[in-house]
């Protein structure tokens, strides 16, 4: 039988929101699972979780994101786990969400679920995934360039499956689940959409990626992300090369004008669209015709 964790960081600031985590994974219909947690310091996580039923593991560690996720992939993999379930600590997850990734990971080595936007300025949830994906239909190379919709609330791998290259991802990348998966899937890892479980994905002022946050600093962070991103991808993959080049350009001039920030921030806003994945409004200067 597989040996299936369900994975999450904590860290100060998430004690209101962690709680419907822990509910939503008690319910959950397949209880075959370890909640496996990398503590980023968040106070009296032991007294939070002495009650819970759950069969629970935590490291505790500090550093950057990436660099937390990693060494937790790397935990689970010398605890021989076999599936790891990703999800945030500040989300919840269907009840069902367990049991549909175990039997889908028994055929594929992603399985990706929808996500349902809920929270700050929403006032009726509304998924993200399933009006560009269809269900169970797979998710190849070219569906996550521009953008990502294979995060780490709504994305479960076999460990099998997870990239050889790892090691490669730098600590301070802000996108780590954009390249872990990019990466995994260049090396033949096979991803596959699903709608029959959900995540719900709060929304929130501390989010690092929000598809509904157009702010200044937001965009201007995007264009970052997709700079890092194919500058790692490029080392890879020949194709992201261009894309790399580009968006360092891109980067360079935006921090080089003030006035080119302001029009391309507006551009950017003008273009967006509620189905947008992470960081696929950020476009290039000649996609926004500037």
């Amino acid at each position: 039988m597989m040996v299936t964790a369900v994975f999450s960081v904590v860290y100060p600031g998430v004690e209101k929101y962690f709680s419907e985590l822990l509910s939503s994974l008690s319910k959950q219909t397949d209880q075959n699972f370890t909640l496996f947690l990398v503590d980023d310091g968040l106070a009296n996580l032991e007294r939070i979780i002495k009650n819970s039923d759950l069969n629970i593991e935590v490291l505790k560690l500090s550093g950057q994101p990436a660099s937390l996720r990693k060494k937790g992939v790397q935990w689970m993999v010398e605890k021989h786990v076999q599936e790891i379930i990703f999800i945030d600590s500040d989300d919840y997850a269907q009840s069902n969400r367990v049991e549909v990734s175990r039997k889908m990971l028994e055929n594929y080595d992603i399985v990706v679920n929808e996500l349902l936007l809920f929270g700050k300025d929403i006032d009726i949830p509304f998924g993200l995934i399933a009006g560009r994906l269809n269900n169970k239909q797979m998710i190849e190379r070219r569906d996550i360039v521009q953008g990502n919709c294979m995060g780490l609330s709504n994305t479960s791998i076999r460990v099998g499956g997870i990239t050889k290259g790892m090691e490669l991802i730098p600590d301070h990348i802000i996108a780590f689940d954009w390249a872990l998966f990019a990466m995994s899937i260049h090396e033949g890892a096979r991803a596959v959409f699903t709608n029959d479980t959900q995540t719900h994905y709060r929304q929130h002022l501390n989010n690092t990626a929000s598809v509904r946050n157009y702010s200044h600093d937001q965009i201007l962070k995007g264009v970052k992300v997709k700079s890092e991103h194919y500058q790692l991808m490029s080392k890879v993959d020949g194709s992201y090369v261009k894309l790399a080049r580009e968006f360092d350009e891109l980067f360079n001039h935006l921090n080089g004008s003030e006035a080119l920030r302001e029009r391309y921030c507006d551009a950017v806003r003008h273009r967006t669209e509620d189905s947008n994945f992470w960081w696929e409004h950020v476009k290039t200067l000649t996609e926004l015709n500037l």
